[in-house]
This record gives structure tokens, C-alpha cells and sequence, in this order.
């Protein structure tokens, strides 16, 4: 997957220190897009309620954790998919600790990517693989 506009790329974690890192690697990487972080799925769906309201543009992509307390990273994604204008947009990908072939099998049913987290020179590997300006 390849970002295909210079919109927003969203992470939602709620672990702060995963924000950090995330934020960290995603400085190093070649991805030029705006970054925004979101703490909950609740915080995230209520940003969305103002992309469908035309204040904000469609994020270029969401990068979210899968087990996230009150409303988990799948009900998230199952909250947002159920309007229309969200059916398929914006691309999803699952950074996510979890091994379980259930897990991946949920992702795919949501129409999301699903990724072990990473770190270090990985991360950034892999958020740079992400650029549309990526050599």
C-alpha cells in the first residue's frame, strides 16, 4: 500500500509511549504527510464526524492498534464503515501486537491491512515503503 495524496496520516494508540515512538520513527521516515494522533477510537470517530462534515480533508491513511480499551481497534473501523461516505475510505492498517490468524482474518473482513508493530530501522523501513515519493 501506497499513500496517494498529502492528506493526514492518523495514528490511533492508546498507549502514549507507542505515540512517541510511532512519532519519533515517523520524522525519520520519507513520509512528508501531516501526522495527527489520536489516544481513542472515540477521539478518532470524532474527528471523522468532522472529515464527513467537510471540515477536514479524508485522512491519506489510518494506522491503528487493534486492542485499545472502550472500543477496540476493529469496532473502531466497524463504527466508521458503517457510514457511508467511510465504506472504503480511508485505508486502514492495523499495527497490532497480536499474532492471532483471527485477528488477520477480522483485518481482511474489514477491508484493513494488518501489521506487527515494529521497531527501530524496521519502522521506519516500513513507514517509508508507505511514500508515494518513496526511491
Amino acid at each position: 500500500m501506497r499513500i496517494s495524496n498529502e492528506n493526514a496520516v492518523i495514528f490511533v494508540d492508546d498507549d502514549e509511549d507507542d505515540l512517541i515512538i510511532a512519532k519519533s520513527y515517523y520524522q525519520r521516515s520519507a513520509l512528508e504527510n501531516n501526522m495527527l494522533m489520536f489516544s481513542s477510537g472515540k477521539e478518532f470517530l470524532e474527528y471523522m464526524d468532522s472529515v464527513a462534515g467537510g471540515i477536514y480533508p479524508m485522512p491519506a491513511l489510518v494506522l491503528m492498534d487493534i486492542n485499545m480499551p472502550e472500543i477496540n481497534g476493529f469496532e473502531t473501523l466497524e463504527n466508521l464503515r458503517t457510514i457511508s461516505k467511510f465504506e472504503t475510505q480511508p485505508p486502514v492498517i492495523f499495527l497490532t501486537t497480536s499474532d492471532y490468524e483471527k485477528d488477520q482474518q477480522k483485518a481482511e473482513t474489514l477491508q484493513a491491512g494488518f501489521q506487527p508493530k515494529l521497531l527501530g530501522s524496521d519502522y521506519i523501513n516500513f513507514l517509508s515503503s508507505l511514500s508515494a515519493n518513496d526511491s
